[in-house]
């Protein structure tokens, strides 16, 4: 049996919905084509930094090209079966023109729509591009039931639960991390918050927080490490905790997580954070750290609380303080962390979904 002919269509290989849902699994399958709406270049630059009006404008019109550009080249040249589309194709305007060259380019294809934010909320999707989707869309696929519920019943009963993972934690190397950590713990607490720049108000609100904990373990240094396309920038200095920010890559991510101790995610709630897929909690878990996050959505999923972390609203200094008081405590949470993500969030069920619903003939 011939094997179908896919094609995924996503903002960059640098943006973490992109490569964590979609790119990771489906790269190097020579029957699948993955094409990129940004260069990974333009988009470091775009998301890098704050942005003009003109910017945002002379990029929704360069976006915009490359996506007709994009669908008429399936069309015509590399003719498709499958299209996954990574939360949307076109920017917030969407002319009925180019509505009507989708719902033709459609006709034919299986449609597959993925996301994983609760991309109706924040406006980042046009209206008339969700109810296209809602009309021509045979599968889709998001992290949680809070943003299946946001859809039609229709598109409910052909959507998909599959968390965002990360495959680089399959293989990590749990004791050489253990001994890694064991080795700093006496002298040094390091936390740990990873995003993007949109989530750093979250952890902006708890930095006094922080401070009291650094202040309470004077035994220790306490250092806060930042990994994001943007910097924490807080305007007062703290005496006791230490801020090192750092610009996010993948593999430099990766790397830094093996000599943490405890990792972060700070939620207020609302229904945009209600939709949220808890990435960072997930990867925390998988390089085998503790978390102490806000209960908020899909966090009370990742975070069992008192086993492999714990969930707070306010208590964020006294759980950093639980989870640091011996290390024989902290690697009883570590051990239950990592447990809860090959059990639960194992990259490999999610790769054993895409081969079963793609890449097998």
């Amino acid at each position: 049996m011939e094997q179908k002919k896919v094609l995924a269509i996503c903002k960059s290989e640098e943006d973490p919905s992109a490569y964590y849902r979609i790119i990771q699994y489906v790269q190097g399958h020579e029957h699948v084509r993955y094409v990129s709406l940004f260069s990974n270049k333009a988009y470091r630059r775009y998301y890098g930094g704050k942005r003009t009006i003109f910017e945002k404008v002379l990029t929704g019109i360069r976006v915009e090209c490359k996506a007709i550009f994009i669908l008429l080249w399936d069309r015509v040249y590399y003719r498709s079966d499958v299209l996954i589309i990574n939360r949307k194709i076109f920017p917030k305007y969407c002319p009925r023109l180019v509505r009507a060259m989708l719902q033709i380019y459609f006709q034919k294809k299986y449609v597959i729509w993925d996301f994983d934010d609760n991309i109706f909320q924040n406006g980042e999707i046009s209206n008339i591009e969700w109810q296209l989707y809602e009309n021509t869309a045979d599968k889709v696929i998001v992290t949680n039931e809070f943003l299946k519920g946001m859809l039609s019943a229709r598109l409910q009963a052909k959507t998909d639960l599959l968390p965002t993972t990360d495959r680089d934690f399959e293989d990590i190397q749990a004791q050489k991390c253990t001994h890694k950590r064991r080795t700093l713990f006496s002298t040094k607490l390091n936390l740990i918050w990873t995003g993007t720049g949109g989530n750093l108000v979250f952890l902006e609100q708890i930095t006094e927080q922080l401070e009291q904990a650094a202040k309470d373990m004077r035994d220790r240094e306490v250092t806060l490490y930042v990994v994001c396309n943007l910097p924490l920038r807080i305007r007062k200095k703290y005496r006791y905790l230490k801020i090192k920010n750092i610009k996010w890559t993948r593999k430099g991510a990766r790397r830094l997580l093996e000599s943490m101790h405890i990792g972060l995610m700070p939620l207020n709630e609302n229904a945009f954070t209600k939709g949220k897929g808890a990435f960072k909690a997930v990867q925390y878990i998988g390089a085998g750290l503790p978390v102490v996050a806000s209960p908020v959505g899909f966090n009370c999923v990742v975070v069992q609380d008192g086993k492999n972390g714990f969930l707070t609203e306010d208590r964020w200094a006294e759980s950093i303080q639980k989870l640091a008081q011996s290390f024989e405590q902290w690697e009883t949470y570590s051990q239950c962390a990592r447990k809860h993500w090959e059990q639960t969030f194992n990259s490999k069920k999610n790769l054993e979904y895409w081969e079963d619903l793609l890449l097998r003939p």
